[in-house]
């Protein structure tokens, strides 16, 4: 595809947004599949790159969870 101002657009770019370092927020479900209400929350880290010349990223994701 190409721009109206001339410049080749492949997709390359349409994920830079997420690139660079995230602290992140989580929460999981205590127990699955038994109705359970409880929720366990825990802080993490994750790491976004460009890989293969920007055809594609990589997340490295870090979690600050003693029960995992």
């Amino acid at each position: 595809m190409t721009a109206s101002n001339g410049e080749l657009q492949d997709g390359r770019a349409d994920f830079d947004f997420i690139i660079g370092r995230w602290n992140i927020h989580h929460r999981r479900l205590r127990e699955w599949l038994k109705g359970s209400t409880s929720w366990e929350e825990f802080e993490g880290t994750a790491v976004d790159r460009k890989i293969l010349g920007g055809l594609g990223s990589i997340s490295e994701v870090t979690l600050h969870c003693a029960h995992l």
